[in-house]
């Protein structure tokens, strides 16, 4: 689940990563974020379909510690292809859909 992203830093736009959440027993949970996968074409894509989600308070029980945050409504589901899943997160994730229309919509 896609909950958030951070702003972006030297010369990427629209966005820095994604935060991503995970159900556990009806609850979002925070696992980590993915900063990798994005061509500027799809930075630009998945921030206009950010942009209407886009809420003042964090979605997933745990905030995240980043900075700089914005929390969307948790309507995306992202493919995520990683290297191992810890004890609470995921590690070396990357972006694995090419295009926003192979991102799925929750209800």
């Amino acid at each position: 689940m896609i909950a958030g992203f951070t702003k972006p830093a030297g010369s990427r736009k629209y966005f820095g990563a994604l935060l991503l959440g995970a159900y556990e027993k009806e609850r979002l949970r925070y696992v980590g974020k993915v900063g990798t996968g994005f061509s500027e074409k799809k930075l630009a894509e998945l921030y206009k379909l950010f942009r209407p989600l886009v809420r003042k308070r964090t979605t997933p029980a745990e905030r995240p510690l980043e900075r700089g945050v914005s929390y969307l409504a948790p309507r995306l589901i992202a493919q995520i292809s990683f290297q191992e899943w810890t004890a609470d997160r995921l590690r070396q994730p990357v972006l694995a859909c090419e295009t926003t229309s192979a991102l799925k919509r929750s209800t």
